[in-house]
Formats: structure tokens, sequence, C-alpha cells
């Protein structure tokens, strides 16, 4: 799944643990509840994905793109609302 534009797809709950998405283009994505254990997000695009709820324990995310800076609108920041970040 690395580089590939992925963006706005629904992965509500999917089984995505040890998933390589390298580089991928997650913006929009609905990855709410999904399984992403020790998955590999470096250099992904994740503006606007949803997260809520997702388990990200030990997952990587070097250098993930999010729109985070002052100069970008609140809209565009991802949601990691009750996520598991732990060892992330």
């Amino acid at each position: 799944l690395s580089f590939l534009d992925l963006s706005d797809v629904d992965f509500k709950g999917a089984r995505l643990n040890d998933a390589n998405l390298l580089g991928a283009n997650l913006s929009g994505a609905n990855l709410a509840r999904a399984d992403l254990r020790n998955a590999k997000l470096d250099r992904a695009d994740v503006a606007r994905a949803n997260f809520k709820g997702a388990n990200l324990s030990g997952a990587s995310l070097y250098d993930v793109v999010g729109s985070l800076s002052l100069d970008t609108p609140a809209a565009n920041a991802p949601n990691f609302e009750g996520a598991d970040l732990s060892g992330a």
C-alpha cells in the first residue's frame, strides 16, 4: 500500500496491522477504530484523516504530513481523538 492514493477511502474498523503505508496519501481517509498496530506510516499524508479510536500502538509515524502549521486551518488537521499512540 506504499505510495498509493488512498485519499477519502473508508477503512473504518479495518485490520491494517503491520501494513506498509509509506508515503501513502491518506488525506480525508476514515481510519476510525482501525487496527494499525506496528504499521509504517512514514511520510504519509494524513491531512483530514480520521484516526478516532484507532490502535496505532507501535506504529511508525516518521515525517508524516498533516497540515499542522499555524497557517493551515484546523479543519485540515488529522483527528487522533481516543487513538492509542503508545510506543508510536
